[in-house]
């Protein structure tokens, strides 16, 4: 699937739903831990953080410069929650 061409809005339910059963199992190990450990109220408020796990991790087009000397945006401080995860399993 071409990741870089899609944007934020188009991210429905049915291409994130499909996304997510083509990923290894460790990438759902990894969606699963991030899901428990930042659990929401109701079922579209789950869908908007995951649909902005999938984008931020797989879709969202890669800077070319440093992302660390734009400040901290939501997917520094995600990038780095998931680089915790990475140290900490063994």
């Amino acid at each position: 699937m071409e990741t870089q061409n899609l944007k934020f809005n188009d991210l429905t339910r049915e291409v994130v739903e499909d996304f997510i059963s083509k990923m290894s199992k460790e990438e759902k190990k990894k969606l699963r831990e991030y899901v428990e450990s930042h659990p929401r109220d109701s079922s579209s408020s789950m869908f908007a953080m995951v649909k902005s796990y999938v984008y931020n991790n797989y879709f969202r087009p890669k800077p070319v410069q440093d992302t660390k000397s734009r400040g901290n945006t939501f997917a520094d401080a995600l990038e780095s929650l998931l680089s915790d995860d990475e140290e900490d399993e063994e």
